[in-house]
């Protein structure tokens, strides 16, 4: 297959800011001067696998997206729909007995937040912010309104626009990548795939189309 990426956090990537090999190569932003991850509203990693490493996780089932499903440049509307999908501690059990993690998924349905967060350190250019109320969660399967889970555990995962494509049919684009949440506001907070692009382009040397932001790596 074509080079494969993962991306993610750097809260998930523990270590300082470099290019090195495990298992591929990887990248990730560094802390702000405060040295406090929570103080960090880009906080982006990426690693560049090895063709042995993607080959293993297509054997083992998982699947890679494609460039096409990819949403630089999203500017939300009141009436988008958007998903968040990835797997809260809560619902993580660890079996030491058989060296496992088994991980149970939390898949959202929401809306976007479209005022701007720039006093907080999270502009529109760079950031794409969800509602998640998290007492009030809608079960699709039952129909009731649930309590849902501390979202800790899902920065990393993505953020999704749920649309169309030319034949109708429902299609699901990355348009960023979860970071923070914000507990006392019900929102979550996703860093712009636009920057990951960028930074992949400028990094590894590639040449992923990218229509939206970009950002300028210092020496």
């Amino acid at each position: 297959m074509e080079q494969a990426f993962v991306l993610t956090n750097r809260n998930q990537l523990n270590g300082k800011s470099r290019t090195t090999t495990i298992g591929g190569q990887y990248y990730f932003t560094k802390l702000p001067s405060s040295g406090k991850r929570e103080d960090d509203t880009i906080d982006m990693a990426i690693v560049q696998l090895t063709q042995e490493c993607a080959d293993d996780l297509i054997e083992r089932g998982y699947l890679f997206i494609g460039v096409n499903d990819i949403q630089t440049n999203y500017k939300p509307k009141a009436d988008d729909k958007l998903l968040i999908a990835g797997y809260p501690g809560s619902g993580t059990k660890v079996n030491t007995y058989l060296r496992n993690v088994i991980a149970k998924p939390f898949y959202l349905l929401t809306s976007p937040y479209l005022e701007d967060l720039r006093h907080m350190d999270f502009p529109i250019e760079f950031h794409t912010t969800a509602r998640y109320a998290k007492g009030k969660i809608f079960n699709p399967k039952s129909g009731e309104i649930n309590k849902g889970p501390m979202p800790h555990g899902v920065s990393g995962s993505g953020l999704w626009q749920i649309t169309k494509n030319e034949n109708g049919d429902q299609q699901a684009l990355l348009v960023g990548i979860l970071s923070t949440y914000l507990q006392n506001r019900s929102l979550v907070i996703s860093t712009k795939v636009d920057l990951f692009i960028d930074l992949m382009n400028q990094v590894f040397k590639i040449a992923i189309p990218n229509n939206g932001n970009g950002i300028k790596l210092l020496d």
